[in-house]
């Protein structure tokens, strides 16, 4: 070869021109992305910021009246009181309904006497169950050591609930504008089992 011949050059290989695809996230990261934005979502929500237990809120225990002067403080609610209805939901399977649950001294008149209200502390609630008698509600909240008082009001149809600290439970009836402190000589008189009551102690007296 030549020594002054120019050697050919050679050609570099072209590199690929093409645009390798976009990496798409997978499913699994999709689905991951969408319940962190989902729980995100449930964090920030009205009800879990006003949530204090499972089913119930706030504001189901918060019969203030609105013109009181004096309720402008903060609202008083026993979690103790709380986790007692929720057992007593999930004993019944059903929903219970808070008719009353804390109030101040100069929202609502005393009534029948009574010297303290467990109400304005924040630790007693009025409940009702549908389609269940409120001799059976009473029933079933007496299974209940935690509540340490307990009554029955015909007139409202309600049963009242506070777990007050106290060693010895006091129970009552309320009827006809009267308030009666239930006892062994006179609990006949007003709690009468239901028929579906006394078919269940059967049962379980058989077995």
């Amino acid at each position: 070869m030549n020594p002054n011949q120019e050697k050919p050059t050679q050609k570099k290989p072209k590199k690929n021109s093409r645009r390798r695809p976009r990496k798409h996230p997978s499913s699994s990261n999709k689905t991951e992305g969408r319940n962190h934005k989902r729980k995100n979502n449930q964090r920030n929500s009205k009800w879990n910021r006003h949530r204090i237990s499972d089913h119930f809120m706030k504001r189901d225990f918060d019969s203030r009246e609105k013109d009181c002067t004096t309720c402008t403080g903060s609202l008083r609610i026993s979690l103790g009181l709380v986790g007692i209805i929720e057992a007593l939901r999930a004993k019944l399977n059903q929903r219970v309904d808070i008719l009353t649950g804390y109030y101040c001294s100069d929202c609502r008149e005393k009534k029948y006497g009574i010297k303290r209200d467990h109400h304005h502390s924040g630790v007693a609630a009025d409940i009702r169950v549908n389609n269940m008698s409120i001799t059976e509600l009473f029933l079933v909240a007496e299974t209940f050591p935690e509540i340490k008082g307990l009554g029955i009001n015909f007139d409202d149809n309600h049963v009242h609930i506070d777990t007050r600290k106290e060693d010895e439970r006091q129970t009552w009836v309320e009827k006809d504008e009267e308030w009666i402190l239930l006892t062994e000589e006179n609990r006949d008189q007003f709690i009468i089992p239901t028929h579906n009551d006394e078919s269940n102690d059967t049962e379980n007296t058989d077995s």
